[in-house]
This record gives structure tokens, sequence and C-alpha cells, in this order.
């Protein structure tokens, strides 16, 4: 259910100018009826117009914790010019990438679900999110436009066979902090990965830098044969594993002790339902696919655009 009411509509006169200054706004609330009645999220959206033609809007987004979100924008005219934008902000954690696995009890017989963290990138809230800046001017039947934006931490994934070579995540020692029920990779607190980038690559100053950089290996193919039989079986296992080293040209992928073994445990577990004999065992492990995830701390874009009916360009130059 959504409620929306107009907050406060003013209309005042600035001096001798005539200005015509109005405030505005709504709000609007979800409210969960099943399986419990809940209040959802809210949002409030002010609207201040200190003159004719310019609008200064702040919107704010609530939920049971409080302020998770607020954008300011602003949009208007100087000219013949049509200005548009927006800074946009949140109070809570944002969470960039989380790997983990976990290993059930009835894999291991450990007498207890294993949780293994095997990465996770995360900025803390409060923080910047992102800003804009546009504008647009009709010029003799041509429509011109420019649009700036900011981006704070932007996450990007990559081909890694397109963006490195060869690449070495080191781990400090020991490499794992052994819990009851959990285990949390533990990357050097000093040493970067090693990184070779391919020919050609982007970003080259960004994909030498540790925290902005890891490779995830998301196909796994398990072939091997059944000790009974001698017939082969294959597996392939769909999913995101942290790779410890690769190296493109030889195809050379060895994935992190937590991704590791998480594959061996899923793997005798799926062998077992499936009636495999795999001992002894002889059997061969492929990684068809290892993309390469990036954080950039910024990334600035600048789009230019030019429309003549029937004709459009698009231009747009990316700085990270």
């Amino acid at each position: 259910m959504n409620k929306t009411f107009a907050l406060l509509a003013a209309l005042a006169l600035a001096g001798a100018t005539g200005l015509a200054i109005t405030l505005s706004g709504s709000w609007s609330m979800d409210i969960e009826f099943l399986p419990t009645p809940a209040l959802g999220e809210m949002t409030l959206e002010l609207t201040y117009t200190p003159v004719v033609g310019w609008d200064i809007t702040s919107l704010s987004v609530f939920s049971g914790n409080g302020l998770v979100g607020q954008e300011f924008s602003v949009l208007g005219l100087f000219g013949p010019f049509t200005i548009e934008g927006s800074m946009e902000f949140t109070t809570g954690d944002i969470t960039l990438k989380n790997l983990s696995y976990v290993i059930p009890d009835s894999w291991s017989g450990l007498g207890y679900d294993l949780l293994i963290q095997d990465g996770i990138w995360e900025i803390t809230g409060p923080s910047y999110v992102k800003s804009s800046l546009s504008t647009t001017l009709d010029f003799g039947g041509i429509a011109l436009g420019l649009e700036i934006e900011h981006l704070a931490n932007y996450a990007s994934t990559l081909d890694a066979t397109d963006m490195i070579d060869e690449y070495l995540f080191y781990l400090d020692f020991p490499s794992y902090l052994i819990g009851a029920d959990s285990w949390t990779l533990q990357p050097h607190p000093v040493l970067k990965p090693w990184v070779v980038q391919a020919a050609g690559a982007p970003y080259p100053s960004y994909s030498l830098t540790y925290e902005h950089i890891e490779l995830v290996a998301t196909v796994v193919t398990f072939q091997g044969t059944d000790a009974d039989t001698g017939d082969p079986v294959t597996h392939v296992l769909t999913g995101a594993f942290e790779v410890y080293y690769f190296d493109a040209g030889t195809n050379t992928v060895i994935l992190t002790l937590g991704a590791d073994t998480y594959l061996w445990y899923y793997i005798a577990e799926y062998a077992a339902a499936n009636g495999w004999d795999l001992w002894p065992i002889t059997y061969d492990i492929s990684i068809d696919d290892v993309l390469a995830l990036f954080v950039f701390p910024s990334m600035m874009s600048y789009t230019f655009t030019a429309a003549l009916d029937p004709l459009a360009l698009e231009v747009v130059f990316v700085d990270y």
C-alpha cells in the first residue's frame, strides 16, 4: 500500500523582482501485510523552487533502520541551456564482492556447516556514491548535449584472458584464521599480487593495484574415470571460485585453498550421489572461464551527443 500527499505548496513574492518561490513535496511508504504486518521502504521528496524555471530537489530514502540513502538534484534553464545535475549518498555499507563457500556437515562429517570466506570488498558507510551534471542545447535544428558523470568505487568485470597474462595472489602466514565453523582468507597486508598484463590491456595503472583486482573462475570441468567400470565420467560446475595463480599462456589455473577445498568436497559428494568410484582416482580439472574483477576508486565519463534528424552522434570519453 502506498500513500502519497503534497506536504506544502506556497507562493511568495521576493521583493520587487516578483520571483515565485515554492516548496512542495511528497511522501510515500510501503506497508506489508503478509506474512506479518510491517513497514517497508519510505521516501520523502522535497522540491524547492527559488525562481521560476529552477527546481532543487532532496530525495531521502528510509528503512526500518533509519535513513539509508540521500540524493540531491537540480533542474533549470540558463538562457538556451537546460541544466540538470544530481549527487547521491548512502548511509549503509556497500558490498562490491562477497565470495564465500559453505561445505555442509553432510559432506564433511565435521559436525557443523563449514563457512569459508574467500574474499570480500566492502565500502563502509556513510559514503558518497555518484554525481552527474548534464546540459542540452538546440541550435539551428541541431540538438547538442554534454553529460559528465562521476562514480566512486566503480566495479568492473572483464575477461581475464584479455587483461592478464600471469597473476599471483600473495597470502600472509597463516593463510587462514581457523575457527569452529569458519575459515577466512588472509590476503597479505603488504605485498601486492604479482600481475603481468596482457598485451594491449587497458587500465594499466589500476591492474597492478592490490585493492583493485582479483580473479574468479566461473566454469570448472571435472573429467575422471570410474575405477569399477573404467567408464569416463564428466561433470561441469559453474559458480565463482577465487583464483590464486593464473597463467594465460599455458591455461594454468590454481584456485585458492578455500575454492579448492569446496570443489573437492563437492566432487566427492556428486560422485557418491551418482555411483562413481573414483579411487584410485585419475582425473583432469580444467578451468574454462576466468574473470578479472576491478574496483576503480574513481571513474569519470564524458558523453557528447549531437543529433540532426535522421542522424545522431555519441562520443564517450572515460577517465579512471
